[in-house]
């Protein structure tokens, strides 16, 4: 699917992606735009764990509770990792980067990393 980020998380499959559907979802509730997120989660003086699970969620389309515990086994910094190439891929209009797809080119997963 476009702008779809793949993962494993233990034996369970993954996907993150931001729809405009869910970016819409995500400004509605927060009352901040998707360029405030994306700009804070660049910015570790201005990140918090909050954000980045609220920003987890609304790209896996899942509670923010189950967003936590898949960051739990995951760790924050690659956390971070896929909500990046999951924004970027979003407004870059690439189709999609499985993280997990054996023997992909190796120009394509330096594609879908940026």
């Amino acid at each position: 699917m476009r702008g779809e980020v793949k993962f494993k998380v233990g034996s369970k499959s993954h996907s993150l992606r931001f729809t405009a559907n869910r970016i819409c979802d995500l400004e509605a509730h927060s009352g901040r735009r998707i360029q405030d997120w994306a700009d804070e989660l660049s910015d570790e003086s201005r990140s918090s764990f909050v954000s980045l699970r609220t920003l987890f969620a609304a790209g896996l389309d899942c509670t923010e509770v189950e967003a936590g515990d898949i960051m739990d086994e995951l760790g924050l910094e690659e956390v971070g990792n896929l909500i990046g190439r999951a924004l970027s891929l979003a407004f870059a209009g690439v189709e999609s980067a499985d993280t997990n797809a054996p023997g992909a080119p190796a120009g394509k997963r330096k594609a879908a990393a940026r």
